[in-house]
C-alpha cells in the first residue's frame, strides 16, 4: 500500500528502480508518446558522462523529438558514475544490444512487447573485465507472429 501511493517517497523509489531518471521537460515544451500519450518529463540516458548536458542529448526520445530539445539544457540530474558493471532492461532500445558506456548495458530491446518485429532480448558473456565488451553480447530475435 505504501508503495502504491502516488508521491510518497516510496512510490518515487520504485518509478525511478523501473523506469529510470524523468526529467520534467520546461513550462510550454510536451511530446506525444508512441501510444499517443501527451508527455510532460522524458526519461534521460543517466549513464552518460556529464559533458552531455542539452535534452537533444540525453532523452531517450526518437532523434526527430529530441533535435526539437537541441537549443535547451537539462537541469543538473545523478549519473552512474561507478565503476561497477551494471545491466539494465525496461528501456525500448532499438539495434543490437551493446554497452551504453563501459560499465553499463541495456539487456532488453523491446523483448517485453513480443508483437514487435526485431524485438531482441541480450546476454552478456562475463570474463571477469573491468568494462564492457561489446563482443561478449549476444541476443534472441522475436520475428513477429505469422
Amino acid at each position: 500500500k505504501i508503495i502504491g501511493t502516488r508521491g510518497s517517497q516510496h512510490y518515487l523509489w520504485v518509478e525511478q528502480l523501473l523506469k529510470g531518471i524523468e526529467l520534467p521537460l520546461p513550462e510550454g515544451v510536451s511530446f506525444f508518446d508512441k501510444d499517443g500519450k501527451q508527455r510532460f518529463e522524458v526519461r534521460v540516458r543517466w549513464w552518460l558522462s556529464m559533458e552531455f548536458s542539452s535534452f537533444a542529448e540525453v532523452a531517450l526520445l526518437d532523434w526527430q523529438i529530441a533535435a526539437q530539445l537541441e537549443h535547451i539544457t537539462t537541469p543538473v540530474f545523478s549519473r552512474y558514475e561507478d565503476e561497477k558493471l551494471l545491466f539494465i532492461g525496461h528501456y525500448w532500445m532499438t539495434g543490437h544490444p551493446e554497452r551504453l558506456s563501459p560499465y553499463v548495458a541495456c539487456l532488453d530491446f523491446s523483448i517485453g512487447k513480443a508483437k514487435i518485429n526485431d524485438s531482441k532480448l541480450g546476454a552478456y558473456r562475463y570474463h571477469n573485465e573491468k568494462q564492457l565488451n561489446n563482443n561478449h553480447f549476444s541476443f534472441v530475435v522475436f520475428e513477429g507472429e505469422n
